[in-house]
């Protein structure tokens, strides 16, 4: 491994040499002259392929709506969960942090509360001191994302100022977002702090004091698919959200009766 001092650094293969980027710096790796792969490792780089796509589609739906100062582990973090997770799970999304220095956690004391019905409950707190910050902004960002096809399906924002006071309490306070709709539903509470500067609102960019979690994941409902061709339309098979085929049936075989199971009814004379 060698580090880039040039002018001119790049990423990506030329010749027998790789450059790469690496916590915001180049470096440079020889090309191996013959990549041996087995099953394993095949199926292992297919695996990562997967968890990279869906990863990516994770970041753009929700990273546009985020003012996040830049991470350079962000990419590495969201793949390690969906990798772990495996290609039939999703992972577990609940509490991660767009920001890896701050969560939530640190700066609420009392934490916020989502619904079912997309309403977003700060309780009557004490708001932790925020340096020199005078205003904190919250935004409520809910994603809908189809993975099965690789779709954003739609993106809502919701916005909202809170003054601090010394000598007055935080009530607390509610926010909303629409949240109905198909595919997978994630939801992300950003918190900054800023301060008013020539009567203008100043971005604080201390990463102590902003934070963005997901707070509430919502998987799509399992849906119930009728054979074709049966003769009791009430025999179905059940569909996974990410859509994979059960365990027993094998992919090329086509759906009959045969494969149906038999249902005798019996008449009380």
């Amino acid at each position: 491994m060698a580090l880039q001092t040039g002018l001119f650094k790049f990423t990506g293969q030329l010749d027998n040499v790789i450059g790469y980027r690496r916590n915001g710096k180049y470096f440079l790796r020889s090309a191996p002259e013959k990549v041996r792969q087995n099953a394993a490792t095949k199926r292992a780089a297919c695996d990562f392929g997967i968890a990279s796509s869906k990863g990516k589609l994770l970041r753009h739906a929700l990273r546009p709506y985020l003012d996040m100062r830049y991470d350079s582990t962000l990419v590495n973090r969201v793949n390690k969960l969906f990798i772990q997770a495996g290609r039939a799970h999703f992972p577990n999304l609940q509490g991660f942090h767009f920001n890896r220095h701050t969560g939530l956690e640190k700066l609420f004391t009392l934490p916020p509360v989502f619904m079912d019905n997309g309403t977003l409950h700060i309780p009557a707190q004490e708001l932790l001191p925020q340096g020199k910050a005078t205003q904190i902004e919250l935004r409520l960002v809910a994603a809908r994302i189809d993975f099965t096809t690789h779709r954003v399906l739609h993106t809502d924002v919701s916005t909202a100022i809170i003054a601090l006071h010394e000598d007055e309490p935080f009530n607390g306070m509610a926010m909303n977002v629409p949240i109905a709709g198909e595919g997978t539903l994630l939801v992300v509470l950003q918190y900054r702090s800023y301060t008013i500067c020539n009567d203008y609102l100043s971005y604080s960019g201390d990463r102590r004091y902003m934070a963005a979690d997901i707070i509430h994941v919502q998987l799509p409902a399992a849906k119930t698919v009728t054979r074709e061709g049966a003769r009791h339309p009430s025999v179905a098979r059940f569909v996974s959200p990410a859509g994979l085929l059960p365990a027993d049936r094998h992919p090329g075989r086509k759906p009959g009766r045969r494969h149906l199971p038999r249902i005798i009814i019996r008449r009380k004379e």
